[in-house]
């Protein structure tokens, strides 16, 4: 490589370091800071076309318009789901309990495909050796861990048991209970229209704790 392809190369990879900036920007925080599986391929793709596009010099402007079609794809999906929760259900992951009241799910273990030495990894990662320790382990969309320790337990249940006015089916079975319970009782309630509720959760003295966009409201299951 000679001295000006050098340089080129050089000013070449300080206009991507800000192109890609830019598009991490336009993307949202979300993107960088709580990448699903979907996000993250996302962005590795587009890693990819950047260093193509650093050492591949005569591509550069097919490499760039690449990259701008999948920020302009990736936003249009995230509008689509913001705008439609029920295809957001469908396309995102969502939370698994693997540990509830000392109590490890197998069947949600082996459906993720997560072995106990990897388990046991994540407690010693939280400081917790022995599982009678933990009232809830969830892991997260993100592949995160959330713990919650017996030695300072919750009653609100940690999962929604419904977001945008849509039921949480996995959630529910969690706490024994299914979509009819739940429909049942919200026909009871005075909480205004189903579609209202941004999300919902169970406390386990009885009561649903209700949020809408305009208040917070505990009903009591008598």
């Amino acid at each position: 490589m000679d001295l000006m392809a050098g340089f080129q190369s050089f000013i070449f990879a300080v206009f991507i370091y800000f192109f890609v900036l830019i598009v991490f920007k336009i993307m949202g925080r979300r993107e960088v800071g709580q990448l699903s599986l979907f996000d993250f391929a996302i962005n590795v793709v587009i890693g990819n076309i950047a260093a193509s596009a650093i050492t591949q010099t005569d591509v550069l402007m097919e490499d760039l318009f690449g990259v701008v079609a999948l920020v302009a794809l990736q936003i249009i999906m995230a509008k689509i789901q913001l705008n439609f929760p029920k295809i957001r259900h469908k396309v995102d992951d969502f939370p698994v309990l693997l540990i509830k009241d000392g109590t490890i799910d197998y069947e949600d273990l082996k459906k993720h495909r997560i072995q106990l030495d990897e388990l046991h990894m994540l407690l010693r990662q939280e400081g917790i050796v022995d599982i009678e320790e933990v009232q809830y382990m969830i892991i997260e969309q993100n592949g995160d861990c959330s713990l919650f320790k017996t030695s300072a337990p919750t009653d609100l249940f940690p999962l929604p048991i419904m977001v945008s006015g849509i039921a949480k089916p996995y959630a529910l079975k969690s706490i024994q209970k299914n979509t009819a319970w739940l429909y049942e009782h919200l026909d009871k309630l005075p909480y205004g229209e189903r579609e209202q509720i941004q999300y919902m959760f169970y406390d386990q003295r009885e009561k649903l704790i209700v949020h809408t966009q305009v208040d917070r409201q505990e009903f009591s299951l008598d």
